[in-house]
């Protein structure tokens, strides 16, 4: 019974967790996953969630586009953690591009102050 108990919780503990799809915007979504242990892979962590964005874009209907994406790595006391940004697109929307967006954030403060 008792061994039973400890892989029970070993199976709970392992599970990584996601936020499923989540909006952000006008097209634009957002997934999150972070393991159960701190030794986990990103990779597969980050290829799951491009799977249900993929799947999330078609089942509407339109193209995924990526615009964005975060990785922190597990260790002892650190869960690894996958975070990709995206939109769904139609055809010819021009925000639609082979590649990733890059996002465009304005310069800090100071750097536009001594005209950097």
């Amino acid at each position: 019974m008792r061994a039973v108990l400890i892989s029970a919780i070993l199976v709970l503990v392992a599970c990584a967790t996601s936020s499923g799809v989540v909006e952000t915007g006008p097209d634009s979504y957002l997934i999150t996953k972070q393991a159960g242990t701190g030794f986990a892979g990103l990779g597969t962590m980050k290829a799951d969630n491009i799977k249900e964005a993929r799947a999330f874009c078609k089942d509407h209907g339109k193209n995924l586009q990526i615009t964005g994406t975060q990785e922190t790595p597990g260790g002892i006391g650190r869960y690894p953690y996958s975070e990709i940004q995206f939109m769904c697109l139609t055809d010819g929307d021009p925000r639609l591009k082979g590649g990733p967006l890059v996002p465009v954030f304005p310069a800090p403060a100071d750097k536009v102050m001594n005209g950097q």
